[in-house]
Order: structure tokens, then C-alpha cells, then sequence
């Protein structure tokens, strides 16, 4: 890893990129390679923390109600 870091050409196409992450702190991630001159991505974003999304997709993806989903956390699914 130490080599690929420090390889001239990750360097010149900023492929390792940091960024601070909610628990980890900084950290080192890898950039998209994909690279447009008129649409920059800024879409890289840390990793989720355990849970972060869980809510969302049982409800916008799997169209479950707020009852079913306080139910699951009485169960102690979620």
C-alpha cells in the first residue's frame, strides 16, 4: 500500500483522497477514476456508520410505515 500511495501517477490524478470520517476520523480513501471536465465529482462521501441508512431504505425502498418500523426495533431487528 505504501508504494501505491506514494506511485507518481496515483499521486497526478489525486487518486487517494483524505477526508474526515464521523468516527474514524481522518482517513485516506480512494478517488473515483472517472473524470469529466465539466461535471467534477463530489459525490465521495465517508463510509456509513452501522445503521445510518437503515431507516431510509425500509421505508423508500422497501415501503414499510413507521409502525412497522418501531415494531422491528422493539423486536430488536433494527
Amino acid at each position: 500500500m505504501d508504494k501505491i500511495a506514494q506511485d507518481p501517477n496515483i499521486k497526478l490524478r489525486n487518486m487517494l483522497i483524505q477526508m474526515d470520517h464521523p468516527k474514524a476520523g481522518k482517513v485516506i480513501v480512494a478517488n473515483s477514476p472517472i473524470r469529466l471536465s465539466k461535471s467534477p465529482n463530489d459525490s465521495i462521501t465517508p463510509s456509513p456508520l452501522l445503521g445510518e441508512h437503515t431507516e431510509e431504505v425500509l421505508e423508500k425502498i422497501l415501503a414499510m410505515s413507521q409502525e412497522e418500523i418501531e415494531g422491528l426495533r422493539e423486536k430488536k431487528v433494527i
